[in-house]
């Protein structure tokens, strides 16, 4: 593959424009290859000169210039071709064999076990078009391409744009309009379709066949045409396409791809079971992010891929906005503040956190910043300037931008230009203290009181900077005030604007004011803090947090928590005390469902290991609890919850709900919360292969397959550990997501007698994961050894090789970050086991 340095782009881009392509694929041969066939047309503004197309071809068999055959030879550099001696107008023809992955970029192909169909999507983001045809694979050099596809007749095929001509096993479609080749969309296969039109747009969903019956999608119709209401309302910029599909795809990378009029979505994002209103609230917003692309991302595209965290990050803001306010779904900024968040905050505070706007000298560096920092805190800076220059200069400045750049390319420059021109201010100030700088700010609430303690004499915030990132930013919140009523609520008293700055901001209007019982700091989450409650307002949500009843401010104090149990500022026996006392009250999907993974976390990597099996036990029956009282919507959190902290004790109870019914539904347990209790035994050994392969052939599907091999995995067997590995560090060409499955079920923290022989091996491992598959696999692996000394020592050691310049740096965020994660955990086992613990 060729690594695309930004130099080199602006050098092509000075050199050529590209009128358009015609590109041919014939997807018929069967195998592991196809054959692909490209004409492009393009202007050389230097005649005479040399540049390159990309091609990742397995075998070139023609390729011309204007008509003279060319050798035919890659350059030095592999994936490209060299075109030299360029007229004025030229035309490049390429031939070649082109290989179907399975790591879900190039055009990738799948065979559903649960029906041996063949599904194949293409994702070429961020420079994986030149794997499925020869291009200028870069994002300033748009152009319209005209797509034939030869495929088997019985065949659905779709693309970017309508289909023109249509004959038995022959599909020709409209040229496009004018994209980046990373936009490039083709989806080929078995699929089923759900036509729809809103308006004059026509919609459509796309699944496999084996979850036709499953898929919603009048409700996925529902939200996407609220949501295109929205934005057109929003951007004043009509939807810029002749269609909008939307194809549910499998083993998918990421959760969606805003390919042009063509967005691909994991097709997790179809429930065959019954699921709580989290996921659903997951994938409208998932919805949502890729519609808002097709303004802010495909039809004004960004230059080079150092303005990638604008584009993600703009879709992600767009995204909960949209769906909060047009959708059903009106508490997602509460999933924005306790989900989305805290991946975020967790990046910005590791020794490998980044300023969200950061340069990218090639591709390959482009694909490292798909992080937590790109998309959450991205997302929350701009929310924060939305709250500094107004919403109605915000979306004035945004539909100047788009107007004035549709159907090309634009930088942040050009976005700042437009929304300082509507706001009024200059902005260079705040970009440079919110943008080019990184890690996250820490406010605390300051209070003092009057002799009697019943009033305030004093209230400020004060704000301090990790040690290394010294910045204080100006922060534009809100103080929230809240009494305990009759009722036993938390009813809010006062919302407080402060614009706070510096190391300390004074609140004068709270100077003489009656306490309160909590001060909230962002309420309502407008900014990027860490945030920390004066010692009655932590007592009061300590034992009252149920009580508050905006979802967003709950969601905003379950996160200030878990950050202070994961910094170790609070012990996690006090952490655990709280969230398990307000657990059983919570309505709200999205922080029950977080809440119980922090609660594991909590559990099985801060606390104790001694201390694991009683909090463990402690976690079960708050979720009997849960279930016992619990309405449909928190009912398949709390079975699941429930399932996952069971012990040795509870396991014949598990067993008899494989063979009978869960006794809070009176329903026999559906396929994922079968496979969830088969893992669960197979983690303590109650089961083995023979139950598992029953299991998968009772359930034959995609998802009962990958089951299946966590199962296995899970099993306390060091030979099947052994074997894991093995297939993990010969991931090359396997399926992504099998081998992800596959770490999965690697180090229960129950089984840390077992697993701790194999911790170094595993972390060794994570270099080449990246190089060989993708940084999802990497990435799972290294959050799945959690924590053992053997982990500890040989992350140390390839993280001092890394400073030795021996490892490829785009593993070394994945490798610092964990040695990181492994010290915070130390410190919070610390802090549990009753010492101070290091700051």
């Amino acid at each position: 593959m060729s690594d695309l340095r930004q130099a080199e782009a602006e050098e092509r881009s000075a050199t050529i424009d590209v009128v358009g392509y015609r590109v041919w694929l014939d997807l018929d041969q069967g195998g592991t290859t196809f054959r692909s066939r490209t004409r492009v047309r393009f202007r050389c503004r230097r005649p005479g000169s040399t540049t390159f197309l990309d091609s990742a071809a397995a075998e070139l068999a023609r390729v011309t210039l204007n008509g003279r055959e060319l050798p035919g030879l890659p350059d030095r550099r592999p994936g490209r071709i060299t075109l030299p001696d360029l007229a004025e107008d030229n035309v490049a023809d390429v031939e070649g064999e082109y290989r179907f992955s399975r790591d879900g970029q190039g055009l990738h192909r799948f065979v559903d076990p649960a029906d041996d169909r063949i599904y194949l999507y293409s994702q070429h983001q961020v420079d994986s078009a030149h794997r499925v045809f020869a291009c200028f694979d870069q994002p300033d050099l748009k152009a319209p391409w005209t797509l034939s596809v030869k495929a088997p007749a019985d065949w659905v095929v779709a693309a970017n744009s309508p289909v023109a001509e249509q004959g038995p096993g022959h599909w020709l479609f409209h040229p496009s309009k004018p994209c980046a080749t990373y936009f490039m969309g083709l989806v080929a296969g078995h699929y089923v379709r759900f036509p729809a039109r809103h308006r004059e747009l026509p919609l459509a969903v796309y699944c496999r066949a084996s979850l036709a019956e499953a898929v919603d999608h009048e409700e996925i119709f529902t939200v996407t045409v609220q949501c295109l209401d929205h934005f057109r309302e929003l951007f004043g910029v009509p939807f810029p396409f002749e269609k909008y599909d939307q194809v549910f795809v499998p083993e998918f990378n990421a959760g969606g791809m805003e390919n042009a009029a063509l967005t691909t979505l994991r097709d997790d994002l179809i429930f065959r079971t019954p699921v709580a209103d989290d996921s659903r609230t997951f994938r409208a917003v998932a919805i949502a992010h890729e519609l808002a692309h097709m303004w802010f991302g495909d039809q004004v595209t960004l230059r080079w891929w150092d303005d990638l965290w604008l584009n993600e990050s703009f879709a992600e803001l767009m995204a909960f906005l949209a769906v909060a306010e047009a959708t059903r779904f009106r508490t997602a900024w509460a999933r924005f503040a306790v989900g989305r968040k805290n991946m975020g905050y967790r990046v910005d505070q590791e020794p490998g956190t980044h300023p969200v706007c950061v340069e990218v000298p090639a591709t390959s560096a482009a694909l490292a910043n798909f992080d937590g920092i790109t998309y959450a805190k991205g997302a929350a800076v701009l929310r924060q300037l939305m709250s500094r220059i107004g919403r109605t200069a915000f979306f004035d400045g945004l539909r100047t931008y788009l107007t004035e750049h549709a159907y090309g390319n634009a930088t942040f420059d050009d976005f700042l230009t437009a929304m300082s021109d509507h706001a009024g201010q200059e902005l260079r100030g705040w970009v440079d203290s919110w943008l080019h700088t990184a890690n996250v700010n820490t406010l605390t609430v300051h209070t003092e009181l009057s002799e009697d303690g019943a009033d305030y004499s004093r209230v400020k915030l004060i704000q301090t900077a990790a040690p290394g990132y010294p910045v204080l930013r100006e922060h534009h919140l809100e103080l929230g005030l809240y009494d305990i009523d009759d009722g036993g609520s938390l009813h809010r008293r006062a919302l407080i604007p402060v614009a706070a700055s510096g190391s300390e901001t004074e609140v004068p209007e709270l100077a003489g004011a009656r306490a309160a019982a909590l001060i909230v700091p962002d309420d309502g989450d407008a900014t990027w803090a860490k945030l920390r409650f004066d010692a009655r307002s932590l007592t009061t949500l300590r034992h009252s947090l149920a009580r508050l009843t905006d979802p967003v401010t709950r969601a905003v104090c379950w996160q200030a928590l878990w950050d202070m149990t994961y910094n170790a500022n609070l012990p996690v026996e006090d952490y655990l005390a709280s969230v398990l006392t307000a657990l059983p009250a919570e309505r709200e999907a999205s922080l029950v469902k977080l809440a119980l993974v922090r609660c594991r976390t909590a559990i099985d990597i801060l606390g104790l290991p001694e201390r694991r099996v009683g909090r463990q036990r402690r976690l079960a029956e708050c979720c009997r609890t849960m279930a016992e009282h619990s309405g449909p919507e928190i009912l398949p959190l709390a079975i699941g919850g429930y399932v996952g902290a069971t012990g040795e004790d509870d396991l014949a109870e598990l067993e008899s709900w494989l063979a009978g019914r869960i006794p809070w539904t009176c329903e026999r347990p559906d396929a994922d919360t079968r496979w969830s209790i088969i893992h669960r035994l197979a983690v303590h050994g109650a089961c083995g292969p023979d139950l598992i392969r029953h299991e998968l052939a009772r359930d034959g599907s995609a998802s009962g397959r990958r089951a299946a091999i966590t199962a296995e995995t899970a099993l306390p067997d060091a030979a099947g550990k052994q074997r894991a590995l093995d297939r993990l560090g010969q991931a090359r060409g396997g399926s992504n997501h099998e081998l992800r499955a596959c770490a999965d079920g690697l180090f229960p923290a129950e089984q840390l007698d077992v697993t701790e022989p194999f911790a170094e091996q595993a972390i060794r491992l994570i270099p080449a994961l990246w190089e060989i598959h993708d940084a999802w696999l990497a990435t799972r692996l290294a959050r799945r050894v959690f924590p053992s000394t053997h982990a500890t020592k040989a992350t140390a050691a390839l993280v001092a090789r890394i400073g030795a310049g021996d490892l490829d740096t785009r593993a070394r965020r994945i490798l610092v970050g964990h040695e990181f994660a492994l010290g915070k955990a130390l410190r919070a086992r610390e802090l549990d086991d009753g010492r101070r613990a290091r700051r």
